[in-house]
């Protein structure tokens, strides 16, 4: 049980508002946290634990080891000599099953081929082994097999043509198909591929050389080359429903020679990447950039979309280069205040989140924020967490780890702890107001205007406010609940946390 000590005989206050969720087959450990007078028990009041579950009664220690899944309501109370207090508490029990990966086909394309020269390619994938290829749709070229457990296609043509087919990759959590394809010349070089007289009657090869439609990465190419021609900026739109576009390393070494950054944009974000950049993962024979549609995350303008770069299929992890962003969101329904607090926001690939800022051009509708490396991005209209750490009876505090001061501690008053609101309101977003004639104090959040009496109770209070110094102290659970933050309490350094 997490308790902090106190001085004057105090009843019971429960701090704990929210538990974290279980695993079905796994242990189970929490510790509820109380602000009271010692000694203190506890008692499920209503409702039931998850199944094997238990609630020690002298230490407020919930656990066990769950067997099955489910979500459990109850509440739990906690009484001294000096009176009693009730929380209504969850926990989810959720399944500990292992996440199954199913085949993604990183290949999308495959080099050509020559009738009577040795072909050989492997497919690339990702997802969990084992893998089965399968060819349907149509055939691959005559002379060439795909080994089914091994994604290999080999073998010598013997026909000169164009050929599309879809490839299968299957796991045991799904599949996923892909359309290729395969462009085979005729050998010209000696005769008629065998035939002794060298050709037929009419001196012609027996097999026409075909004309190959160029694949999408030959077109994108010849649609670099001709912008460079020109001395333009290379820009690059995805097709509809596409979220990728693959690039030859020859294209590539071309824009970094005339020193012009490539951009790709899928006409919501684009992404400006520097011929420096380019020098540096232009390491193989293909770069594919992927700008890719990801789960709206909350607080997010828009959808947030994945950024990577792949070099030969193999995903590029290590960068941490600065790459500038620029969102469209001429179509989006902003108001001057959301504008006002735009925010460009990178989930890293190594699970780091950080805010980047931005700037907002109102006569295009268009956000630019410089990204650090690749990863998840996304844009918020939220305010930046806030996190303030206070110690009781003591003037100073922390506003996101900055010092500061106050001219009141907080402090306990008939069991419960108070603290001065304007400091907390402000850092939280709020606007405090004061009318000296009626004593009331007015908090403003969000449009929405909280009055509050000193000496009175306010809805939820359960001690009134007063005026310690010429300064409004609240309670702090009734701050909490009304601003929608998290408190802890440290006992050890009998500190307050409240975060937002």
């Amino acid at each position: 049980m997490i308790t902090e000590d106190v001085s004057v005989d105090t009843a019971p206050e429960i701090i704990t508002k929210n538990l974290p969720n279980g695993k079905v087959g796994q242990p189970y450990t929490v510790t509820l946290a109380v602000y009271g007078s010692e000694p203190i028990s506890w008692k499920v009041q209503g409702g039931d634990l998850p199944v094997d579950l238990k609630l020690d009664e002298a230490t407020g220690v919930i656990s066990g080891t769950p067997p099955e899944a489910g979500y459990y309501e109850f509440t739990v109370a906690a009484t001294n000599d000096f009176g009693k207090d009730e929380r209504e508490l969850s926990i989810e029990i959720k399944e500990d099953k292992p996440v199954d990966t199913a085949p993604e086909i990183i290949t999308k394309n495959l080099p050509s081929g020559n009738v009577g020269q040795p072909y050989t390619v492997t497919l690339a994938v990702y997802g969990d082994k084992p893998i089965t290829w399968k060819v349907s749709d149509n055939y691959l070229p005559a002379g060439l097999n795909l080994e089914g457990a091994t994604g290999i296609i080999s073998g010598v043509p013997t026909e000169a043509g164009t050929y599309k087919f879809n490839i299968t990759a299957s796991n045991h959590a799904g599949m996923d198909t892909i359309e290729l394809t395969i462009v085979i010349t005729a050998n010209n070089s000696g005769g008629n591929n065998g035939n002794n007289n060298g050709g037929n009657s009419n001196g012609h090869s027996s097999t026409p050389t075909p004309s190959p439609e160029l694949s999408v990465a030959e077109r994108i190419d010849a649609t670099i080359k001709e912008q460079l021609k020109k001395g333009n900026s290379i820009k690059l739109t995805m097709s509809a429903g596409k979220d990728e576009l693959e690039i030859q390393s020859d294209t590539i070494g071309a824009i970094i020679n005339a020193d012009k950054p490539l951009i790709v944009t899928n006409n919501t974000v684009s992404v400006k990447l520097s011929a420096e950049l380019l020098k540096q993962l232009n390491t193989g024979k293909r770069m594919k950039v992927v700008i890719k549609p990801a789960d709206e995350r909350g607080g997010a303008i828009g959808r947030g979309y994945e950024l990577k770069i792949f070099v030969d299929g193999r995903e590029v992890t290590d960068y941490t280069g600065l790459i500038p962003v620029t969102f469209d969101l001429s179509k989006e329904k902003l108001s001057t205040n959301e504008l006002n607090m735009l925010c460009g926001v990178m989930l890293q690939l190594n699970g780091n989140m950080e805010r980047l800022g931005g700037n907002y051009e109102r006569e295009t509708g268009k956000f630019t924020f410089t990204a650090k490396g690749l990863g998840y991005i996304f844009i918020t209209a939220k305010p930046e967490p806030v996190k303030l750490e206070f110690t009781l009876g003591k003037t100073g505090y922390k506003l996101n780890g900055i010092e500061m001061s106050m001219d009141v501690a907080s402090t306990v008053v008939k069991g419960r702890t108070l603290v001065p609101l304007r400091f907390v309101a402000e850092s939280l977003g709020a606007n405090v107001s004061w009318d000296n004639v009626t004593k009331t104090v007015m908090i403003t959040l969000k449009g929405q205007t909280l009055s509050i009496k000193i000496g009175e109770l306010a809805p939820g209070m359960d001690v009134a406010a007063e005026l310690v110094n010429g300064r409004t102290m609240l309670p702090l659970r009734f701050i909490a609940e009304y601003f929608g933050a998290n408190i802890f309490f440290d006992n050890t350094s009998k500190s307050i946390s409240i975060t937002k």
